[in-house]
């Protein structure tokens, strides 16, 4: 059974089911192995398969699939050693939609009972969000238990079961065809979401043109050379592994005239003065708050 949750859901419910909230009152039982795709989406220094991989054992074909209907393959061709490129502080700037696939694909990999989705839909364009429905949510998750929250009503009438919630209270609960049937105003949560759907075919015409900036993996690379570069296998398991980028260090003493170009970058000797004058006030204070306080 699918659990379809939408309309102003909060994260709250998903962290009962973790067991991170306490319930204030009933009970909450869970039977089966839960992988958890959080909403706020996060990557680790390392390279883009250990954030997938996540510590489990590396399986050549189950990582390509998961990968594939992650949506990430096509990001894989765009960086000098594929899905082996370093992420985070010293590596490769990733957006907020590729964060949210490579979250999304971490949890895939983890082959639970139970997959927790906490709107994974809303990070990414329309033609990625309608790929990861189709082939992730539907597809390859076919069989288990997916609670998915999401703002995307265009969805409502593919759910096995669809929980209405505001705030906090649930307003209705059933299968789309129930909720018809009980008069709920489904027409109206999913006309805003026509008005979505007609822009995202023009936005799919422009994306044809043009590829989408913020989708784009290799946002900022720090002096990786481009050239001459092998792209490893997506299931190769011993590819060449990238080098962390070194920050460059100097040692010695300071000479007087770093200090001195320092002091002229401020362009303006009263601004300078001022400054001064404000540096020495601050530590004649602290000095007499502590010679008052050991009088006192």
């Amino acid at each position: 059974m699918k659990l379809f949750n939408t309309d102003l859901m909060q994260s709250s419910l998903l962290h009962s089911l973790l067991g991170e909230l306490r319930i204030v009152s009933g009970s909450c039982g869970v039977q089966g192995t839960i992988s958890y795709a959080s909403q706020e989406p996060w990557i680790f220094a390392g390279n883009i398969r250990q954030n997938i991989l996540f510590g489990r054992p590396f399986n050549g074909s189950h990582y390509e699939e998961v990968t594939s209907v992650a949506a990430l393959l096509d990001d894989f061709k765009q960086l000098p050693h594929g899905d082996l490129t370093i992420v985070g502080d010293r590596g490769v700037s990733v957006s907020g939609g590729q964060k949210a696939r490579v979250n999304l694909a971490r949890a895939l990999y983890q082959s639970a009972d139970i997959y927790l989705l906490d709107d994974p839909l809303s990070a990414v364009d329309s033609r990625v969000s309608r790929h990861l429905f189709d082939k992730c949510i539907k597809e390859t998750l076919e069989g288990k238990l997916r609670i998915l929250v999401t703002h995307q009503t265009q969805y409502l009438p593919q759910a096995d079961y669809i929980v209405v919630m505001n705030e906090g209270p649930i307003l209705s609960q059933g299968t789309y065809e129930e909720l018809t049937r009980a008069g709920v105003d489904l027409v109206g949560l999913l006309a805003s979401s026509e008005e979505t759907q007609g822009q995202e075919k023009a936005l799919e015409v422009l994306e044809d043109e043009e590829p989408d900036k913020d989708e784009s993996l290799a946002t900022a690379i720090n002096d990786i050379p481009m050239n001459n570069l092998k792209k490893p296998s997506v299931i190769d398991n011993k590819p060449e592994q990238p080098k962390r980028h070194v920050e460059s260090m100097a040692v010695g003493s300071i000479s007087a005239r770093v200090y001195w170009d320092y002091i002229r970058a401020a362009k303006s000797d009263f601004a300078l003065i001022v400054l001064c004058i404000l540096f020495l006030c601050t530590q004649g204070a602290i000095s007499f708050a502590e010679y008052w306080l050991s009088l006192w």
